[in-house]
């Protein structure tokens, strides 16, 4: 476990060109690394979540970066989850907050 030294937390989403239209989002800076989780897309006018990629709705990755600034845009890492008819919405950002949280223990390990 971490006490969350040298964890930097982004109060902006790290990555997606359609960010804006996204109601969750988590962005945190390890070191050399940026961890950036979003999801629950909602375009204007919409009542059915979007998805963000093929099949997913909430997408975590993981940027190398130099000076605070994301060098390179092929990511390191991706994990995603996928909305199914009947899920509880809470319940899926509880679980992409997991989900970024355990990317940013995994990618701690790794700067150390």
């Amino acid at each position: 476990m971490t006490d969350f030294d040298g964890w930097k937390w982004r109060g902006l989403p790290g990555h997606f060109i359609c960010s804006n239209d996204c109601r969750f989002h988590l962005c945190t800076d390890i070191g050399k690394y940026r961890i950036s989780t979003v999801g629950a897309m909602y375009r204007e006018g919409d009542e059915v979540m979007q998805p963000i990629g093929a099949f997913h709705h909430y997408e975590t990755m993981v940027f190398p970066l130099k000076d605070d600034q994301i060098t390179d845009y092929g990511e390191l890492a991706v994990d995603t989850l996928e909305f199914k008819e009947g899920m509880n919405t809470y319940d899926l950002d509880k679980q992409a907050e997991r989900m970024h949280l355990d990317m940013c223990y995994k990618w701690e390990r790794e700067e150390s």
